[in-house]
């Protein structure tokens, strides 16, 4: 019985540790969550299309900076590109596992006109960067410092990644940890859809 309930104990500090640790970035001044929570590293890259509230209607437009200091409009992928949203955050571990897959499919399909955004929520430049640089990993960087871009599209778990067709509407939304070749099968066949073929 002694062993059983140190047993629990410990395992609350370790669920209290990584609730705490996996929602730091999403602390404002007041110490209550304000930003997207994650999933764990065993979530599965789920759609859920048919929940999320953006399917099928217009992508919420913006104007936003670039990790390379230039400026993007989502608005001047219209009647040209698929675009995929990747929302991430260097603090989530799902994350880090599905970004530099979600890179090589967008990659395979970059030039059929798919144009991959990998939106930061709310995270310095500068540790974006060294991020990056650690995992070798090369893409566009949108930069959302104050989560704007993120609340607009109603990502509230990362990794969020939004499927946006050529006319600028909402098409796909999936949610969790990418998991090679089960979901980049599924993504690609959404891809293949999206642009005609």
């Amino acid at each position: 019985m002694k062993y059983l309930a140190i047993a629990l104990i410990v395992l609350g500090l370790v669920v209290a540790a990584t609730m705490f640790l996996t929602r730091k970035s999403d602390m404002g001044t007041t110490g209550a969550a304000t930003g997207p929570t994650t999933l764990s590293t065993a979530g599965v890259f789920d759609p859920v299309a048919a929940q999320h509230v953006l399917v099928d209607q217009p992508a919420p437009n913006f104007t936003a900076d670039l990790l390379t200091g230039e400026t993007v409009t989502l608005a001047s992928h219209k009647g040209k590109d698929v675009v995929i949203l990747d929302f991430w955050a260097t603090w989530c571990a799902p994350c880090i596992v599905s970004l530099p897959l979600m890179a090589d499919l967008a990659s395979k399909y970059a030039d059929k006109g798919v144009v991959l955004y990998a939106v930061n929520d709310s995270e310095d430049a500068t540790d974006i960067k060294d991020f990056l640089s650690k995992r070798n990993l090369t893409m566009p960087v949108v930069l959302d410092p104050q989560g704007k871009i993120v609340d607009s599209f109603k990502a509230d778990v990362l990794p969020v990644s939004i499927l946006i067709d050529k006319e600028g509407i909402v098409r796909q939304v999936h949610y969790g940890t990418f998991v090679a070749g089960e979901t980049d099968k599924k993504i690609e066949a959404e891809l293949q859809k999206l642009l005609g073929k």
